[in-house]
């Protein structure tokens, strides 16, 4: 009879290490191993959206905020933005320019009647809106409103009345009209609305300009001269600019314009002269008129005055 065969001896499982990985990591790094984790199934998820399919469901008023904020978060991207966008057109940026001056004529505190409105018909070179007699009569009446006291108003009432509106205006003025000078970019604007400046034809400067400067001309005393300090020193500088341009490529280029849109232009700035007489600095239109006629009035048989004075002696 064989002996009982002794019991193998049971081997007990080996011991768990005292710390598995979880256990061993901090909680701080869990919390980042977690963090990253998320992190990455959030950029897959966003890999799967077609955000022009979002986009285009998007109801019209929701994207100008989106864009806005987009812009706001990441300011490195309006020199994209400008060089992407399509050059405005000259109407839509004159219709512009209405809006903005009928909002700050609306403003001003009248007494019994309403602000003058202004026309929008153009000139044989297309500038801007003239003053009616009818407007001019009735701009001078409202030169210094009435309150309902019967006392003058004070300045700094209407001023309070219409100075978020003169900002609006202003920043119209200066969101487009880098799109339609002659002179070179600013820094602030860089190489992003270059491509844009090469496609401006001088027809289109003296129509913006003259637009802009006969509107001005048509605003209450209080509003040009609120705009006469800040706004009209750049409006000349561009002035003079087309004038410059004009001598160039008529005189050294040997280019020439049509007789209707010189003599257009000639008369537009013959008539914004005659209007500019606020004595607030917006006068010095005659300084632009006298240099076109000197630079380019042959064009329109203005010759400067020592060629008339030689033609005498003939």
């Amino acid at each position: 009879m064989r002996s009982p065969t002794p019991e193998r001896i049971r081997r007990a499982p080996p011991k768990r290490s005292r710390m598995d990985s979880s256990e061993g990591t901090s909680p701080a790094a869990a919390h980042d191993q977690e963090k990253s984790g998320k992190e990455s199934k959030a950029v897959s998820d966003s890999n799967d959206v077609d955000l022009g399919v979002l986009l285009a469901s998007l109801p019209q008023e929701s994207l100008l905020p989106l864009l806005t904020s987009l812009i706001q978060a990441q300011p490195s991207l309006k020199q994209l933005v400008l060089s992407l966008m399509p050059r405005p057109t000259l109407e839509h940026a004159l219709n512009a320019l209405n809006q903005a001056a009928a909002k700050l004529k609306h403003a001003y505190p009248y007494s019994n009647s309403s602000p003058p409105v202004a026309s929008t018909s153009f000139g044989f070179g297309g500038g801007g809106p003239r003053l009616s007699s009818s407007m001019s009569s009735t701009s001078s009446s409202h030169s210094h409103p009435q309150s309902q006291m019967g006392g003058s108003m004070r300045d700094s009432y209407v001023l309070s009345r219409i100075r978020p509106h003169l900002s609006e205006f202003m920043s119209t003025v200066m969101s487009y009209l880098p799109f339609f000078i002659l002179s070179q970019p600013t820094p602030s604007t860089g190489q992003s609305l270059a491509a844009h400046r090469e496609k401006v034809h001088p027809n289109e400067t003296f129509r913006y300009l003259s637009h802009l400067t006969s509107t001005i001309l048509s605003l209450q005393p209080l509003s040009q001269q609120s705009l006469a300090k800040d706004l009209f020193p750049r409006i000349l500088q561009e002035w003079f600019a087309w004038v410059d341009r004009i001598d160039e490529y008529v005189n050294k280029e040997g280019g020439m314009f049509s007789s209707v849109v010189v003599e257009g232009w000639d008369q537009d700035l013959e008539s914004l002269s005659n209007r500019a007489t606020s004595g607030n600095g917006f006068e010095r239109i005659r300084e632009v008129r006298d240099k076109w006629r000197s630079k380019a009035g042959w064009l329109v048989r203005h010759m400067p005055q020592q060629l008339m004075m030689e033609e005498e002696e003939l």
